[in-house]
């Protein structure tokens, strides 16, 4: 809870002011394909994901003049999938940050709030 929900609230609480003073920009919040479905045993870590999700909502509904949205990646390559999983597929870190760099661009046209699930292949915008 410390790093997915308080990590997240803070680093909205001070980039918040700075993208409001500038009238633009794009806040993107790191959450999970377990913040839209349950995973067998991993409720906190699923809760977790859930609350960025639901913040994200709550701000792009609160604040206007920036994009706000939550990135869901599925299993990643990293070393935490691989401490519990072996030999399943898994996105390659550089494909959730392109997603990423493609949100923070002037011609995204997805709305404010939305949540990107990223699976290989394909990209769902819910």
């Amino acid at each position: 809870m410390d790093t997915n929900v308080k990590g997240m609230f803070f680093c909205t609480k001070y980039a918040l002011p700075h993208l409001l003073k500038r009238g633009e920009g794009s806040l993107i919040n790191r959450s999970s394909g377990a913040g839209k479905h349950v995973i067998h045993k991993l409720s906190i870590y699923c809760a977790s994901k859930f609350a960025v999700i639901g913040f994200t909502e709550s701000v792009a509904y609160e604040i206007g003049g920036i994009q706000v949205y939550a990135v869901c990646p599925a299993s990643v390559d990293t070393d935490m999938y691989h401490s519990l999983h072996s030999g399943k597929p898994v996105l390659k870190p550089e494909g959730v940050a392109s997603k990423v760099l493609e949100l923070c661009l002037p011609e995204t046209t997805l709305p404010s709030g939305s949540s990107i699930e990223i699976y290989r292949p394909p990209i769902r915008v819910v």
